[in-house]
């Protein structure tokens, strides 16, 4: 940063791991994960970018910029394998708790700053049957129930500073507001997919599933905005809403088996992403985004070659998407740009490509890998 002379990328990370496994009998099974992760990081290395001269400035801002997270995550799975099935339950708990301080301008001038921490608890809870694995099974099914909730509780300061009255004609002086979200999230949803091997000839698959969701949101927010000279509150809004969201998602595919190493396969499924709350927004109708809908279609070939020493995949794709969700920056009803950004609805878009990798056994300790995708999105 030529604002002070002080690196912008600093960054330091420490992270530990914990597993046990206990396994009283050969039926019944118990693994409990534990991971725990601390990053401090400084930033940000943006600089402004001058279009008349298509050249990237150097980074420099006034205000100090950083990032700090704690994340633990636990999970315990158990599983016990009864004659005709497996019953395994995956439990698990996360919590993280951050920090993020900006300079929002990215400039010398002292215009904007903000400030975010947050503390999330997550706790989930599935429950799968499936049978057993069978050499040369004809039919293989799993069915799971699963649940979630979420409770996010997160705190937004920013700062207008005596700068940024210049910039915005309707800030009457350096102000500053503070808001606090805490978000509510429940889920459940129930699936099912079977699978029918040498189905009409020997090698051919056909694999069908179905999966039903279901979510519930609440928000409480509360917005105050302050004089900054005498902390004076201004303005207020606070609100109370909830949204809940339900979706069937099927899919279908088919695998060939075209030799002991080599399968061909097809699949297309629905694919569903929830909608939710914007944490940041500067209209009424940005509060809330909606959910998000595609088909996918894939086709790709899988290979083990010279003598399993290579190992390829090649596949193409193609999504057909509906009310996508886009990050978009946020702008009021005069059409001005504010720090921040919230997530909006697209109409329609589409994308498609390919992918390809390759990975080579070159000896018993060393291997190589190959990646190579390309993709074509536009909106339509």
């Amino acid at each position: 940063n030529t604002y002070d002379n002080k690196y912008v990328d600093r960054q330091q990370n420490g992270v530990g791991r914990l597993r046990l496994a206990y396994k009283p009998n050969e039926r019944l099974r118990f693994v409990f994960s534990s991971q725990y992760d601390n990053s401090s990081q400084k930033g940000y290395p943006y600089a402004l970018y001058n279009d008349k001269k298509n050249q990237i400035q150097k980074v420099n801002y006034n205000d100090e910029s950083y990032y700090d997270r704690e994340m633990l995550s636990n999970s315990l799975v158990t599983s016990y394998a009864f004659k005709p099935f497996i019953l395994e339950s995956v439990t698990a708990y996360q919590h993280i708790k951050d920090k993020q301080v900006v300079d929002q301008d990215f400039t010398p001038r002292d215009m904007f700053s903000g400030q975010q921490k947050q503390n999330i608890n997550i706790l989930s809870q599935e429950i799968y049957l499936k049978s057993k694995p069978k050499k040369d099974a004809k039919y293989e099914w799993i069915t799971s129930v699963f649940a979630f909730y979420q409770h996010v509780d997160k705190n937004v300061d920013v700062n207008f500073k005596k700068d940024a009255v210049a910039v915005i004609p309707k800030l009457p002086a350096p102000m500053y507001y503070q808001e606090n979200f805490d978000n509510h999230n429940f889920a459940w949803a129930i699936s099912h997919e079977s699978t029918f091997n040498d189905v009409l000839i020997k090698g051919l698959s056909v694999n069908l599933g179905l999966r039903f969701d279901r979510e519930y949101s609440d928000l409480d927010f509360i917005k105050d905005t302050y004089l900054t000279a005498s902390n004076k509150k201004i303005k207020a809004l606070n609100f109370d809403s909830n949204l809940h969201f339900s979706q069937w998602l099927p899919k279908a595919g088919l695998n060939y088996h075209l030799s002991p190493g080599a399968n061909t396969y097809v699949s297309i499924s629905k694919g569903y992403k929830v909608g939710g709350f914007n944490t940041s927004f500067a209209q009424e109708e940005d509060r809330t985004y909606s959910p998000e809908y595609s088909w996918n279609y894939e086709w790709g070939i899988k290979a083990l070659l010279w003598e399993k020493k290579l190992r390829t995949s090649l596949s193409l794709f193609y999504i057909d998407w509906r009310n996508q969700q886009v990050y978009q920056p946020i702008v009021d009803k005069k059409g001005q740009v504010r720090p921040g950004s919230l997530l909006q609805n697209a109409g329609k878009s589409r994308s498609k490509g390919l992918e390809f990798s390759a990975t080579a056994f070159i000896t018993h300790n060393l291997q190589m890998n190959a990646r190579l995708g390309y993709t074509d999105a536009e909106y339509v």
